[in-house]
C-alpha cells in the first residue's frame, strides 16, 4: 500500500505554471524523470494537493519513480548512452 503525502494545497496559478511550463504530461512520468530528474535538487512534489487530479497522479508517478528506482535505473531504461554521458558532463560542471 503506497502512502500519499498530500498535505499542502498548491495555489492554482503555480499548479498551472508547473503543468504548462515545467512538466510535460504528454510524456511518460518515468521517462520525464529519466530526462529531467537530474535538475531536481531536492524536494518531493507528492506533498502537495492538486486541483487537477490527473496532474496529481502524473506527479505522484514521476516522483515515486525517482524516489524508488533512482536516476541510474531510469537512465538505463529510457536514455541512450550518449544522453547519459551528456547529463553526467552537465552534473560534473554543476
Amino acid at each position: 500500500m503506497s502512502t500519499k503525502f498530500n498535505s499542502f494545497d498548491f495555489r492554482s496559478g503555480e499548479e498551472n505554471r508547473l503543468k504548462n511550463e515545467y512538466f510535460d504530461m504528454n510524456m511518460n512520468p518515468r521517462e520525464w524523470m529519466a530526462k529531467f530528474g537530474h535538475n531536481i535538487v531536492c524536494g518531493d512534489m507528492r506533498i502537495y494537493k492538486y486541483t487537477d487530479k490527473i496532474f496529481e497522479k502524473w506527479i505522484y508517478k514521476a516522483f515515486e519513480s525517482l524516489t524508488c528506482e533512482g536516476l541510474e535505473k531510469l537512465w538505463q531504461e529510457f536514455l541512450t548512452d550518449n544522453e547519459i554521458i551528456e547529463i553526467r558532463k552537465k552534473l560534473e560542471n554543476f
